[in-house]
């Protein structure tokens, strides 16, 4: 059976200007010629993202991205130290108690299917199962699962899951966690691509309905967002209103927590968006709070600061969080940024960027048009730098220059990463500890992210079960400091 990024590759293939990753990257030691290019076509960009969001190891292009990760290493922006202001994250218990209760719902959501008597895969369509049989588990909350939904057959929403939740531990009746929690599935099959090769900005502002704050009225006809993940969110609002319609008239919940892993996270952040900007009367105590992980950028503009400076929305305003594995791509993952890893990848066979001198070359051959010599031609890269030949030429200041962001990540980053302790007791050997760390937006759009491993939700469970922990930042618990490298 194929692939599922070769069938991806294939769904797309009536496009004119589709180039297949196969083609491109199949070959691990091929040199790339000027025909590498398959980046900038909008299927061919997710198509590659989705090859490697799923975590797995196999897969050409994630060969291809190992051995450029190890490229990176030559270029300082490749580690947030050298660009980057970093502060320790404060993370009090009852924060880490929502993280860890938003990760395990965002990671039910890719539980398989369960079984049929012959024992195969079912599917709601052929077997008439509900779907209500993905339950998180975690010390001290419970978990009520209320229903899960398959993505949809055209692709147009993915797959999404409910659960209610209180706490064992403290007093039942606390708000944050009589909640409601609404997770949005990632990259899983085959319909979970169509979603993500959508990837063109749309307006954004009617649907996340802008014009009724006085802040965020000025960009109610600038906003745009990825199409795929919004055209997502409209798709899904229905339904999520249906369960936050119910159980708030029924007195059930007081809180609503929107999560979601890899592009989950991305539809799951445009959800939260919806129901906080909506001003209803009806959720008027209620709170809405966001955490993603390993998120990709989906707004054309910043607007987590601007989010938080907007009066109406205090009140039902929570938290709102976006988790990243220290080297995720997936993070950093848009169209000029892929092209930017191209370019370095070319650099490394000595070859040029892929700039806009490429048409006037074909253009010298007579009677050639340029379609018929080539699939498509890239055209120059917006720097962040003003200085463009230091842009598309790395000088003595060892930093791979990087393309102005075309999406933003919506949330409050918080950057995790594991370091090596040096301040231990003696005949103690130094250990890795977790650091969980605030970075701003604009300091985290200078990194040079090519990892893969990162991305998988193993590595973000492993170091959200530490953060409930209280094991991170130099902590043995949350009463318990140690001493340790700053």
């Amino acid at each position: 059976m194929p692939s599922i990024n070769r069938l991806a590759v294939r769904l797309f293939r009536k496009k004119p200007v589709q180039a297949s990753i196969q083609t491109s990257l199949g070959a691990s030691g091929a040199v790339p010629d000027s025909g590498f290019v398959f980046v900038h076509n909008l299927q061919g960009a997710s198509a590659a993202l989705d090859e490697f969001s799923d975590g797995s190891e196999g897969g050409p292009f994630k060969a291809q991205l190992r051995l450029l990760e190890d490229a990176t290493a030559d270029y300082l922006n490749s580690t947030t130290d050298t660009c980057c202001e970093l502060t320790d994250w404060n993370c009090d218990k009852t924060t880490a108690e929502l993280t860890i209760a938003a990760f395990k719902c965002a990671a039910a959501v890719y539980k398989a299917d369960p079984k049929v008597a012959d024992g195969s895969d079912s599917h709601p369509i052929l077997s008439g199962l509900t779907g209500i049989h993905r339950k998180p588990e975690t010390d001290g909350i419970r978990f009520n699962e209320l229903e899960y939904v398959y993505p949809s057959l055209d692709g147009s929403s993915k797959a999404i899951g409910f659960w209610t939740t209180e706490s064992e531990v403290i007093d039942p009746t606390d708000p944050h966690f009589a909640a409601l929690v609404v997770a949005v599935r990632g990259t899983e099959r085959i319909v979970d691509h169509i979603v993500n090769a959508n990837s063109r900005p749309i307006a954004a502002a009617d649907f996340l309905s802008f014009h009724k704050h006085q802040v965020l009225a000025g960009f109610a006809d600038k906003l745009s967002a990825h199409s795929g993940f919004l055209n997502s969110a409209k798709a899904l609002s229905s339904l999520v209103l249906r369960h936050i319609s119910r159980l708030n008239q029924e007195g059930r919940i007081k809180h609503v927590i929107f999560t979601g892993h890899s592009a989950g996270g991305g539809v799951a952040a445009l959800l939260y968006l919806k129901f906080l900007l909506e001003i209803d009367p009806l959720y008027e105590n209620l709170k809405f709070s966001c955490f993603t992980f390993g998120a990709p950028p989906i707004l054309g503009a910043d607007i987590t600061e601007i989010i938080k400076k907007e009066p109406s929305l205090e009140r039902n305003r929570g938290l709102n969080l976006a988790f990243v594995n220290e080297f995720d791509m997936v993070c950093r993952v848009d169209h000029s940024y892929l092209r930017s890893l191209i370019d370095l990848y070319r650099s490394v066979y000595g070859l040029n960027p892929v700039m806009k001198d490429e048409i006037a070359r074909k253009e010298e051959k007579p009677g050639v048009s340029i379609m018929e010599d080539t699939q498509y031609v890239l055209p120059p890269l917006d720097f962040q730098n003003t200085d463009q030949e230091a842009a598309v030429n790395p000088t003595e200041n060892g930093l791979w220059p990087l393309p102005k962001a075309e999406y933003h990540i919506f949330g409050d980053l918080v950057l995790l990463r594991k370091e090596h302790n040096t301040c231990v007791k003696p005949n103690e050997r130094p250990s890795k500890e977790l650091r969980a760390l605030s970075i701003r937006a604009q300091d985290f759009e200078k990194v040079l992210y090519c990892g893969i491993r990162t991305h998988s939700r193993t590595y973000y469970g492993d170091r959200m079960e530490s953060v409930i922990q209280g094991k991170f930042n130099y902590k043995d618990g949350w009463d318990r400091s140690r001493g340790g490298n700053a």
